[in-house]
């Protein structure tokens, strides 16, 4: 069973088993992408865009792990988030009323911007966009490599969904606040099962994935 998002997202668990080709050891924080609970250990129910949406399970009081939750996806090569007047970068995130929130946050290249919202947004079962101005980030925009997702905050635990990551030739307060469509969009990451990175200019890429023999799902929030 093919399992890319899980290799693409390195989150705290990892993903494949030691020793064996694909392996990806985690990055020992609380996060955990995917469900063992789907069939395709992906969300097909909850989505925003597209078939399928990314679950990003957090869990900073987890004994043994650190205490925040991150998972950073790794670009194939090099991209130019300055080309065709990029912008804003604008993603969609969806909450559960039984999440304890903390603190979200974007990292472009390492670079930290906190979400500008109310933590508690990540409770609300609603999908809702997150704009964010690229001038945020003091990182090389000419040069981007890596992007990570991450909550902070001693006593966060729960469940999130995301989905369809997006590039605009806009500024962020000319977005659309509801689904802004492809009007301005320069790239489009999906998070779809097999499509975790489809740009307009480049084709879907699959990653072949097995099940990982030490990966666990949290306890339900």
């Amino acid at each position: 069973m093919l399992r890319p998002l899980q290799f693409a997202w390195n989150d705290g668990l990892g993903a494949g088993t030691p020793g064996v080709e694909p392996y990806v050891p985690g990055n020992g924080t609380g996060s955990m992408i995917g469900d063992d609970t789907s069939p395709s250990y992906i969300e097909e129910s909850i989505v925003h865009g597209g078939n399928q949406s990314m679950p990003y399970w957090y869990d900073n009081k987890k004994q043994g792990f650190s205490a925040y939750s991150e998972a950073k996806l790794t670009l194939t090569e090099p991209s130019d988030w300055t080309a065709n007047g990029i912008q804003t970068l604008s993603l969609w995130f969806f909450g559960f009323p039984t999440n304890m929130p903390g603190q979200l946050y974007v990292k472009i290249n390492g670079f930290k911007v906190p979400h500008d919202g109310d933590a508690n947004n990540l409770m609300q079962a609603v999908w809702q966009p997150w704009n964010i101005d690229l001038a945020s980030f003091d990182v090389n925009l000419q040069s981007v490599t890596t992007m990570a997702i991450g909550i902070e905050g001693s006593d966060a635990v729960g469940k999130l969904l995301f989905d369809d990551i997006r590039l605009y030739a806009y500024e962020r307060q000319l977005i659309t606040p509801g689904d802004p469509g492809n009007a301005g969009l320069v790239t489009h990451y999906k998070l779809d099962q097999n499509a975790i990175c489809a740009c307009i200019r480049t084709a879907e890429r699959f990653l072949a994935a097995v099940r990982p023999a030490a990966r666990s799902r949290p306890a339900p929030v």
